[in-house]
Formats: C-alpha cells, structure tokens, sequence
C-alpha cells in the first residue's frame, strides 16, 4: 500500500483508506522541503472525498479544530522526488501482540513513505493526533508514539518520541517515515460529586487521627488503668490505622507511597510478642490466599494475554477491575471482594446480634434499680459493638442500586460511616474514658493557666514601657506639652509603680 502510494497520481479515498501522494521534483530541486498532510473530522467515521488535504513548502503544524491528525514529512529535495500518504481508517491490518486495546474507539493510522534509499534516510516526521473518544466518559490517561515494525511484525517505539505541542493534541515526533500510531490508555471518568471525594479524605484523617490516639492510649495507660492492654482492640485499630493509610496514599497506585508505608508496617513485626505475630500472619495469610487463588485464575484464562493483569486489577487506580456486563461470575471483584466481605459481615452481625440481645440489653433482675443501666447507656454501648463490627459497611450493598439519585444519597451516608469508623472508635472507647476525661482536663487547666500568666506579663510590660516614657518625657520640659496625649490619666498610678520598681519591689 505505500508502495503504491508513490506511483498514485490522483487522490483515492474509501471509506476506510485514502491515499494521496505528491510530486516534489517540479521547480527547485537542492535544499529541504516539508511536505503537510492534514485530514479533517467528519460527521462519520468513515474517510470520505476531501477530507484529506496536502501541500508543500509548509513551515510547521498548523492544526485547528476541525483537524484530526496531520503529519508534517521534513525530507530532501535532492534524493526524494515522491512522498505518498496513506490513511488507514482503524487498526484492523496491525494487529499488536502487545499492546492490547481495551476499548473500542476508532483509532486511524497514518502511514509516510519517500522514495529515498533504505540505507539512507533523509527525512523526518512530526505528528499530532485528536483522537475520537467519549470525553465524557473516559479520560485520557497517557499514549505513546509508535511505528509498525515490520521485522517484529508488532508496534515498536524506536526512533519515536512525544513532544508537548499544541494544546488539544497528542504531538510526536519520528527520525524515519514509516506507518505511524499513538497507542492510548484511558481511565473512566466515573460521575460522583466532588464533595464526596473531599468527605472520603476528611473521614479517613480524623479516623488516622483517633486511631493513632486509641492505641497511644490502650497502650500508655494500662498502669494506671491497672488493666492489661486491649489487644483486641489494639489489633483492629492498627489494622484500621494500615487500611486508610493505604487507602489514602496507594489509591493513586504510587508505588513509592506503597513502599514506603510496606516498609515502616514491617519494622512493626519485631516489637510484637509471638501470639501477636501469629495473628499478624494469620490476619495477613487468609487474604494471601484468596488473593493467589483468585490471580492464578485469572492468569490461567487470559495467560495469551500479554496484559492479562488488566484483567484483574485497574491501570490507573490501585484496585480490582471493573466487571464487564455480562461476565460479573468470572469477576475478580466477586471472589476477591464481595464474596469475603459478605461472609464477615454476616458473621459480624451474627456475633452481634448474640452479643446485644444476651449481654448488653438483658434484664438482670438481681439488680436494684440504682443499679440497673438505663436505656441511653445501652443505646450508646450497642452503637459502639456495631461501630467495632463494621456493621455500616452493609450501606454498601444499597449502592449497588440502579438509581442515581438513590444511589448518591447511600454514597454520603456510607462514605460518612465508614470513613470516620477510625474516628467513632476514638470518641466512644477513648473519649468516654474517665481516665482520659481526666488527663484532658488537666492538660485543658494547664494550658488555660499559662495563658493566663501570659497575659498578666504583658499588662506588666506594657505598664512600664508607659512609665519609662512618661520618666523620659518630665527630663525634657520642653516636650511635655507637644506629648500631653501620651501621659496617663491617673499620674498616682504610674508614680507608685516607678517608685516600686525603683525599690526592687
């Protein structure tokens, strides 16, 4: 096909090819030329009449809106006399080993040829692209400059390089003429409010804050408490501590984020005693598992796949794919996600369940009834057992409705409970302490009388920075009367505070 572009002498256009070539020996023939060809956007996409254009002698790139690729072929005069063009609809003819495209966009290929010996390349190419996709549901995430190497018979980047250009446009750059592409990668742009992502990082650093304070305080106070450490409650606040942690810096996929807070966690093992460490593993183990089995499954059936690990995680975020319509059973996010979180949050209400209805509102009738607990107290302990059981987390599943009004509203009131469970934590197991009650008044009179010191300081400095100048004023007669203004109402007050600061008093 580029080898008959060069001997084309009309234009030819199909609807999925066009080819257009150009004469470059008329006129002068030393020196260097740049050849533009340009195709517009059409109402199809199918290539249509005139919707190529082609011309010599360009200076640069000069695309517009109405441009949705142009190539700009920098060559010389006096070893090309024909350069030919060729405009290929969709990528049906190169099929990539490599680079597998998810989405289903049309994506043309540019093709530039010279009639310049192989051994010998004399020109060059500039390039930029405005691809047709969805902006309002997907955005684009990157794209790379390639050309179709046909010893590897695969796209190939050598040569090729992206270059910041004009704005709107995918520009690049080539140091041969060959078929050109940009291979592109898009993330969805999923509709939520932006108030809900602003809610998410507020929740989830009020909870890092509690978090990190319950387990200072489970841990500091347990003398004073004259109880050992909780560690049922040590080890689901540290747990909940990593969660958001890594939810908040690894949500991104920004590996230095994730090695960093992987590497300070395992300074953690060593301080632990063993039963603990045995938890840690066992904790850690049983996702391993699920995590392995259901990786080896997916790699077991798109192993031909060369990006088979798109299959089950996302490239642009750190978390599972996204199921496809009608392939939600061979989902990663069923086995790896809903599956398990289901079955623990049916275990959790169960034990909760038992634990409210036998211990917290049982009636004790030995009790008398100063003794008895009232109704509030059992009300606030029930919403502290479903807050450490992640009961809210079945808000979850109403997301999972079809409405988008219904399904926004469950949006804030799960993003609300479950962000701040950290936080929730910390006021109803360490804020309704009395020991910590105590400590916080303390620390609250501590504060409030070194305020008060502060201020009696600076009544005192402002005092007898007065009275130095009213002293320096009565040394200079004549001032007195330009300076009335700065004198004291009360002369007897600045007097007997000269006189006790003269005496040392």
């Amino acid at each position: 096909m580029e080898n008959y572009s060069l001997s084309l002498d009309n234009e030819l256009v199909e609807p999925n090819v066009a080819i257009r070539s150009v004469n470059l020996s008329s006129g002068d023939t030393e020196g260097r030329t740049s050849v533009l060809f340009s195709v517009q956007k059409g109402s199809s996409n199918s290539l249509v009449s005139g919707s190529t254009t082609i011309s010599t002698n360009a200076g640069s790139l000069n695309p517009n809106e109405q441009t949705e690729l142009q190539i700009l072929v920098n060559t010389n005069k006096s070893t090309n006399k024909t350069c030919g063009f060729v405009v290929y609809q969709n990528n049906k003819l190169f099929q990539s080993k490599t680079f597998i495209t998810k989405s289903n966009f049309s994506q043309k290929i540019i093709s530039s040829k010279t009639n310049d010996n192989k051994e010998v390349q004399h020109a060059s190419v500039e390039m930029v692209f405005s691809p047709k996709y969805s902006r309002e549901e997907f955005q684009l995430y990157s794209f790379a400059c390639v050309f179709w190497n046909f010893s590897k018979n695969d796209w190939d980047t050598y040569g090729c390089d992206k270059v910041k250009g004009h704005d709107g446009f995918l520009q690049c750059r080539c140091n041969h003429t060959t078929n050109f592409a940009v291979l592109m990668t898009f993330k969805k742009n999923y509709q939520y409010p932006a108030s809900l992502d602003i809610a998410s990082n507020v929740g989830c650093a009020l909870s890092i804050f509690g978090l990190a304070l319950t387990i200072i305080f489970q841990i500091v106070t347990r003398k004073v408490r004259k109880t050992s450490v909780t560690w049922v409650l040590v080890n689901l606040c540290t747990s909940m501590l990593i969660f958001n942690l890594l939810f908040v810096f690894g949500i991104e996929n920004s590996n230095k984020n994730l090695k960093t807070i992987t590497h300070g966690l395992l300074q953690l093992i060593p301080v632990l005693n063993k039963s603990l460490i045995l938890f840690f593993f066992i904790t850690l183990g049983v996702p391993a598992i699920i995590v392995a089995v259901t990786v080896g499954a997916v790699y077991a059936q798109n192993s031909n796949d060369v990006s088979w690990e798109l299959v089950y995680r996302q490239e642009t975020i750190c978390w599972l794919a996204i199921p496809q319509s009608g392939n939600f059973i061979k989902s990663p996010s069923l086995w790896s996600f809903i599956i398990p979180i289901t079955i623990i949050l049916i275990s959790n209400i169960v034990i909760f369940i038992i634990i409210t209805v036998k211990v917290l509102w049982k009636n004790n009738q030995n009790l008398t009834s100063t003794k008895k607990t009232s109704s509030l107290k059992k009300i606030i302990s029930t919403f502290s057992i479903a807050i450490v059981f992640g009961i809210t987390w079945v808000l979850g599943y109403l997301m999972l409705i079809e409405n988008d009004t219904i399904r926004t509203i469950f949006g804030y009131i799960f993003c609300i409970f479950n962000t701040t469970q950290g936080f929730l934590i910390f006021l109803l197991y360490t804020v309704r302490t009395k020991i910590f009650q105590s400590r916080a008044s303390e620390v609250l009179k501590s504060l409030s009388t070194s305020a008060g010191r502060m201020t009696s300081m600076s009544s005192v400095t402002r005092l007898r920075l007065r009275v130095r100048m009213y002293n320096m004023l009565q040394s200079f007669p004549a001032l007195q009367e330009s300076f009335r203004l700065l004198e004291p109402t009360t002369k007897e007050e600045i007097l007997t505070y000269s006189y006790q600061e003269n005496s040392g008093i």
